[in-house]
């Protein structure tokens, strides 16, 4: 069921209007016309569970008070007086909360600083409102901003309390800090980078553990009518743990359930968490005592969250997220417990203050594998081959020119070859916790026995043969060079930085050189088989043949998956007689003969995992 409130939405000039010209068509945009707007967001983030467009304008009056009172209530007052001054004493009726924007917003605020015996410290600060949510007397929601300073994260923010959601806990940060001075005032609420209800965060490094700061917004465009910053800031989206929380009919077939794992009895869970979808994991006391309720889910760097793209300096980014629901003073309230970044080498966090552990065994296309664990697991560093790619050189000797029986040729002979692998470091047992945002973990790496000390260079491997490696930014993922027609082998070693006891392992051999069909001709021959094979190949729905790069270039892994291939024309063909009752044996035999002229060494570079060392 779609929950449509309808907002009172009014605009009041102070005096000096001329700082920001915000026009009401410019107010109307961008609360529920604009594609940026807030009732653009909140059905986006809520799957279309809210309709504010229901809303209204009402016509902008005069806000009445002096510019020098902050104080909440006293303010209110003077809104509320506003509004039915301008629009009478019935204008509120028939609205279930007010948004209100005071142009420009400037007030007189206190000075942190000021000592009546120094005459250079002013005794007020000029400063635009700070955005607050309330109520209204009569128990209605109500928002203020300032238009001077509001920017749309802001607006999402506000709106959000009036629909009834609270601030999670979590990082360290200086978010309740009013103050025009340095950040002072440390808070854990607003503590989740991953929720529209807490972003607030404010970065000191001068503190340890930092506080975590917010650069997970992104801009938007211009609203014409509106002359802040209002485009400055958009998203993120609306954590699914604190929609789940809040109204979980919104996230109708986009719930995956699972039982919370229980020392001494269920150790693990896994699950799949996917974008757009929550992982919900419950305890057997969860309907009448849910505290403990664990939310994973995965946040892509798209859409709202188009903030979360790879940044090395960054306390948040795309991956998976844990919310876990407690109860504080403050009754019940979500608690960010901590991320697994899919740019990072780390797979693993330590959900803060649940002593289980959450553990990414695969990234997938729009999100990951996962297993919550009520133990930690133990520190290794584990390397894999992400690519193999490889080109032609020169040929080494002569080149044939093989006929196949349909008329066509292939060539065969023997290529000099380079090969670009790309390895990746997968580290567990050294990410962490939620509670503070602290440096991912630093991976070290070693080729050749030689630590890298730079993000590119050249290294020495056996026999002298050079190999130029790269590392990305984020020091996960390493890349070798060998030049063509080198023969050799390359260890390589990862390890977290100040824990060399675990380690990864693993030996690159590289064969130099490819021997057996040109890799372009690959499709000739099994052109051929296709075509003698008297069955329609596409009323068999048998799988296409490996699709061959560009010219000169080949992927190692392909060359070796040719023979799956194989394997798989021939099982769906001995399915075939189950199914049809066709007699599948001479086709066999065809494909045989046609094999025999194809055979290829596949084996063309070695990636051999050592696997983590153990404790040194």
């Amino acid at each position: 069921m779609v929950y449509a409130p309808k907002f009172a939405v009014y605009q009041l000039d102070q005096p000096d209007v001329t700082l920001t010209p915000t026009t009401d068509e410019g107010l109307a945009r961008a609360f529920f016309a604009d594609p940026q707007s807030v009732a653009a967001y909140w059905s986006d983030v809520t799957f279309g569970h809210v309709d504010l467009t229901t809303s209204e304008v009402l016509p902008r009056a005069a806000y009445p008070g002096p510019a020098n009172v902050v104080d909440r209530t006293v303010l209110l007052k003077h809104v509320v007086d506003g509004i039915e001054a301008g629009s009478g004493a019935d204008a509120l009726d028939g609205f279930h909360a007010v948004f209100v924007v005071i142009n420009p917003g400037v007030f007189d605020h206190p000075h942190p600083d000021y000592d009546p015996l120094d005459p250079t410290t002013p005794e007020f600060d000029s400063r635009p409102l700070r955005g607050f949510a309330w109520v209204l007397p009569d128990g209605r929601p109500v928002a203020v901003m300032a238009a001077e300073a509001v920017v749309f994260r802001t607006m999402y923010h506000e709106v959000g309390h009036m629909l009834g959601f609270e601030h999670p806990f979590g990082l360290f940060n200086a978010a309740k800090d009013d103050l025009s001075t340095a950040p002072v005032e440390t808070s854990t609420e607003y503590g989740s980078p991953y929720d529209v209800m807490g972003m607030r965060g404010q970065e000191d490094p001068s503190h340890a553990p930092r506080w975590w700061a917010v650069r997970t917004t992104f801009a938007g465009t211009a609203i014409a009518g509106w002359g802040g910053p209002l485009e400055d800031q958009l998203g993120p989206a609306l954590s699914r743990a604190q929609l789940h929380w809040r109204w979980p009919e919104a996230l109708t077939h986009r719930v995956t359930e699972r039982p919370l794992p229980a020392g001494g009895g269920q150790t693990s869970v896994t699950a799949r968490a996917m974008d757009r979808r929550v992982v919900v994991l419950r305890s057997s006391t969860d309907a009448t005592n849910p505290t403990m309720r664990t939310y994973v889910e995965y946040r892509s760097a798209t859409g709202w969250d188009a903030g979360f793209a790879s940044d090395v300096n960054d306390s948040d980014g795309e991956g998976v997220v844990v919310h876990v629901l407690r109860h504080t003073p403050s009754g019940w309230r979500l608690v960010y417990g901590g991320a697994v970044l899919r740019h990072g080498a780390d797979r693993d966090v330590d959900i803060w203050g649940t002593g289980m552990t959450l553990t990414v065994d695969e990234w997938i296309d729009g999100g990951a594998d996962v297993r919550v664990a009520v133990h930690r697991n133990v520190t290794q560093v584990t390397l894999a081959a992400v690519a193999e790619m490889g080109a032609l050189g020169e040929p080494i000797g002569a080149i044939e020119n093989v006929p196949t029986g349909c008329g066509t040729y292939y060539r065969r002979g023997t290529w000099a070859t380079s090969t670009h692998a790309v390895i990746e470091a997968r580290s567990v047992g050294s990410g962490g916790a939620g509670e503070y945002s602290g440096p991912p973990p630093a991976m070290v790496w070693a080729v050749a026995g030689r630590v890298l000390s730079a993000s590119a260079g050249v290294v020495l491997a056996t026999g002298g043969a050079r190999v130029t490696y790269s590392l990305d930014a984020f020091g996960k993922v390493l890349i070798l060079d060998s030049e063509s027609g080198d023969t050799l082998t390359v260890d390589v070693e990862a390890w977290v930085e100040g824990n060399p006891a675990r380690k990864g392992s693993a030996t690159l051999e590289i064969s130099g050189s490819y021997t057996g069909i040109h890799p372009s001709d690959w499709h000739i021959e099994l052109d051929c088989i296709e075509q003698s094979i008297p069955i329609n190949l596409e009323w068999l729905r048998l799988p296409t043949k490996p699709i061959p790069l560009e010219f000169g270039a080949f992927d190692w892994q392909i060359e070796r998956d040719r023979a799956t291939w194989v394997d798989r024309q021939r099982l769906l063909l001995r399915e075939l007689r189950t199914v049809h009752d066709v007699d599948v044996s001479p086709i066999d035999g065809l494909i045989d003969a046609r094999l025999q002229s194809l055979s290829s060494p596949f084996d063309l570079t070695r990636f051999r995992v050592g696997g983590p060392a153990g404790p040194g």
